[in-house]
């Protein structure tokens, strides 16, 4: 209804429908009321009821601006949510000096970590049993070797008490012999003698058993324990105490770097809580996207303020053209409302009966279809009749 029909061409000026209707009064202010249209009675209020020049292209300046003010907020919230995107919420907030101490305590405390973890190596490898049975023979052979050095000490006892028992019955054979009490040649003495002689040799016989035995201990121990190394894959004794230093070493700088990554837990974590998984070195980078994305916010901010003033100004001058122009036409004098050139949409309202005839036109459209007649075409018909 708002716009002429494709099948009018050029007869009516665009933005003017003319409507034949019964009651045309009646007609023009229901559908005023219906569409909140301003109502007018012959051209004359038509003209004064459209708005001037001069108000609409102010109102489609405050539009442009308003238009514009729209766009900007857009553009710049995108480039909000952008730099958002690249630096986490907390850091942005953080105060610098605050982000660079826990940058520092969290890049000291890696640095710690990674220190401590490179000292570490790898583990030695130990077979347990064999090196439980080295030592276990090597205990053996040091047990052997004692008693190799306690044989040798008795011998020298054995050694001493087989000359006193000897040295012993030669002076009681002597003192015998000299008190008379026994010839030199009788029985006892001569059983006397030879036990004598006898008493240092079996106290040295009975040392050489016992050291004998003590140096077969000596030996079958050593033997037994370079088997015992050989199984262990160990060249020596103090290789074996090596491997287990190395283990030891290697455990004690294992418990070192397990108490270094728990004391730099928490400052690993307070770092994490404001810049996430990014790195501490990359403190620089994440402050200037942090200032990137302030400034980007307080862009969108600002447009967002720009927007809503433009808004108002807009509506302040409200839309001159958004309100059409229902023309109600009782004198069926058509012409003067036909060449309008109005801004905004008008529909003329006229009776039914109008003395327009219509037989020289286009086939009629679909109902409630408006028509429209050109001031030319009437003048022709006008000078026919």
């Amino acid at each position: 209804m708002f716009g002429s029909m494709p099948e009018a061409g050029d007869r009516l000026q665009p933005g003017i429908s003319l409507v034949a209707v019964p009651e045309p009064e009646k007609a023009a202010r229901a559908f005023a009321e219906q569409v909140g249209a301003t109502l007018a009675v012959g051209a004359g209020e038509a003209r004064k009821a459209m708005p001037d020049a001069a108000s609409i292209m102010a109102w489609r300046r405050a539009r442009a601006q308003e238009r514009a003010a729209r766009a900007c907020v857009l553009a710049t919230a995108l480039a909000a949510e952008r730099a958002a995107d690249d630096v986490p919420e907390a850091l942005a907030d953080a105060e610098p000096d605050a982000v660079w101490e826990r940058a520092h305590l969290a890049a000291d405390a890696a640095a710690h970590v990674a220190l401590t973890e490179a000292a570490v190596g790898d583990e030695p490898t130990i077979d347990v049993d064999a090196e439980r049975a080295v030592l276990g023979a090597a205990a053996v052979l040091d047990a052997s070797r004692l008693r190799r050095v306690d044989r040798r000490r008795e011998a020298h006892a054995t050694l001493a008490l087989g000359n006193a028992v000897g040295a012993g019955i030669v002076v009681i054979v002597l003192a015998t012999i000299t008190m008379g009490t026994a010839g030199v040649e009788s029985l006892p003495v001569a059983l006397a003698i030879i036990v004598a002689a006898a008493s240092p040799l079996t106290a040295l016989g009975i040392a050489i058993v016992r050291l004998t035995a003590a140096a077969r201990e000596v030996r079958l121990t050593r033997e037994a324990l370079s088997g015992a190394l050989r199984t262990a894959g160990a060249r020596s004794l103090d290789e074996v105490h090596e491997r287990r230093e190395a283990l030891d070493g290697w455990r004690v700088r294992r418990a070192t770097a397990d108490d270094a990554s728990v004391a730099a837990a928490q400052p690993l974590a307070n770092w994490r809580a404001l810049a996430g998984n990014a790195p501490p070195d990359a403190v620089e980078d994440l402050l200037a996207a942090a200032v990137r994305r302030n400034e980007a916010r307080a862009a969108a901010e600002a447009a967002v303020q720009d927007h809503v003033r433009a808004l108002g100004e807009l509506a302040a001058l409200g839309d001159p053209s958004s309100c059409p122009v229902v023309v109600v036409d009782l004198t069926l004098d058509v012409d003067e409302v036909l060449e309008l050139d109005p801004p905004v949409p008008v529909v003329l309202v006229t009776a039914d009966r109008c003395p327009l005839t219509w037989p020289v036109e286009p086939a009629a459209p679909a109902a409630n279809h408006a028509f429209h007649i050109t001031k030319r075409r009437r003048r022709k018909r006008r000078g026919a009749a």
